[in-house]
């Protein structure tokens, strides 16, 4: 049975969409919460055209934004394996099953899939692969595991000090990490989920590395000491992408290369070069970068 967990604020355009993948896919006992943050659009009309159904609950309140919303779902939520779907992304058809299995195993906390990329009319314009991961590969964010396409035991939350507003801005990275930590996790290669890239996509304000690097600090220094150094190089990492985006490019380069003291295999980590490219080619430098790949792989 899944508890399917969906924050939304301002989503009024797309939530139509997110909530009918969720209900297609949801068994009797399966329940769907839907955590308003008092949206002013049109999500609350929206809504009450699943009400009928009674495995749809659904409030709308004023809250801090992502993690204060999912926290107040968790509360509510009934069932031992959790989803937690974006109102601007969807499921892909009959996959609740193809999940659940997974979870015969008493020993698994998580498991991830791929996703597909949509634009704002539902169209395919990418897919996104992951892979096998061990601890130090998520800790380190070499392997970001995908909100969309995750479902963990809400057991394995016992315990922690989940979801606070102190990492906001990667708070979901953080939530799985430590998920993560909890027990088993395995990937599927299947794909489970659509993600929409779209102008009002949930944005941070502040820097999501600094962040990480705190949850690093007071959430996971009971892991090796060689994994923790991993881990505070990819929160680096991950603070030199955020300047490099905020056109701190001198800034950014001190701090990949501070990173890269700390731990000298970051250079092969996925995110280094596109911080070196908006870094040293500013913000056409990513499109320069995926330009190049394409034409090498052509050849």
């Amino acid at each position: 049975m899944i508890s399917f967990i969906m924050p939304s604020y301002n989503q009024g355009p797309y939530i139509e969409y997110a909530i009918a993948s969720v209900v297609a896919n949801m068994g009797a006992s399966d329940e769907l919460i839907i955590a308003d943050g008092a949206s002013g659009d049109q999500t609350s009309e929206v809504v009450a055209r699943f009400l009928g159904d009674p495995r749809v609950t659904w409030f709308s309140e004023p809250d801090r934004g992502f993690s204060e919303a999912v926290t107040k779902a968790l509360r509510r939520a009934r069932n031992p394996v959790i989803g937690i779907m974006s109102s601007d992304d969807a499921y892909m058809p009959n996959i609740r099953d193809r999940v659940l299995v997974h979870f015969d195993d008493p020993q698994l906390a998580l498991v991830y899939g791929d996703y597909d990329i949509v634009n704002v009319r539902n169209e395919k314009i990418g897919q996104r692969r992951h892979a096998p991961a061990t601890l130090c590969d998520i800790l380190s964010l070499r392997v970001l595991l995908p909100q969309s396409s995750v479902f963990f035991r809400l057991a394995a939350l016992a315990n922690q000090n989940i979801l606070s507003l102190d990492y906001d801005y990667i708070a979901d990275v953080v939530l799985f990490n430590q998920v993560c930590m909890a027990g088993s996790f395995k990937y599927v290669p299947e794909i489970w989920s659509q993600v929409r890239k779209h102008g009002g996509s949930r944005t941070g304000k502040r820097n999501p590395g600094v962040q990480y690097l705190a949850a690093i600090d007071n959430l996971f220094s009971s892991v090796d000491t060689a994994v923790l150094q991993k881990a505070r190089a990819g929160a680096m990492l991950l603070t030199a992408r955020y300047q490099a985006s905020s056109r701190q490019r001198l800034k950014a380069l001190a701090t990949a290369l501070a990173a890269m003291r700390i731990d000298p295999a970051i250079a092969n980590h996925w995110m280094l070069p596109r911080t070196l490219a908006y870094s040293l080619l500013g913000p056409g430098g990513v499109g320069a970068l995926d330009g190049w790949r394409q034409a090498l792989h052509s050849r």
